[in-house]
């Protein structure tokens, strides 16, 4: 497309509306195989640890284009917890009304990742900040749970847990 921004020209103006939406941001200028990447902070985890989301533009002329959101999580995982963990972010990801938890394997990190499709040129700034206040929410509220799962809570404790977590929020399930 002709005359389009740069994914990095858009970053830059959605870092300058979401800090009129009260988000700090930071632009990171990428490298090599690395694409331009812009952070935004979230709200501390339950143990007071920052978190932040990272955007990014997935490389390619499509139109509409698709940005991610990652969180990575500063969960420790448990080498005995994997077969629960993996179970566990599945059951959650079936409740939740954005994005989704998952695990790399490689890093040894719990994440939670949205992806959203943009039209080029015009990425929405009202999107995206929604989707950082769904992913504060959904880290807030079931963030403790994933990271005991990750310690070593069981599979079964844990979906108990849960379903009461779910029972007290309207409308999520």
């Amino acid at each position: 497309m002709a005359g389009a921004p740069t994914p990095l020209a858009q970053l830059e103006s959605l870092g300058a509306r979401l800090r009129d939406r009260g988000f700090d941001t930071l632009l990171k200028y990428g490298q090599d195989e690395v694409p331009d990447q812009l952070f935004a902070d979230l709200e501390p985890d339950a143990q007071d640890r920052p978190l932040y989301m990272q955007l990014m533009f997935y490389p390619g002329p499509d139109d509409p284009g698709l940005v991610q959101a990652y969180i990575g999580l500063p969960y420790a995982v448990h080498p005995n917890s994997m077969a629960d963990l993996a179970r566990f972010l599945n059951r959650v990801n079936a409740n939740l009304p954005v994005g989704g938890f998952g695990y790399l394997e490689e890093a040894d990190e719990v994440y939670f990742r949205h992806n959203s499709p943009v039209h080029i040129g015009d990425v929405d700034a009202d999107l995206i900040g929604y989707v950082l206040q769904a992913a504060q929410f959904v880290l807030l509220t079931f963030g403790p749970l994933l990271e005991a799962v990750a310690g070593g809570l069981g599979f079964d404790e844990a979906t108990r847990q849960l379903s009461a977590q779910l029972e007290s929020i309207p409308g999520i399930i």
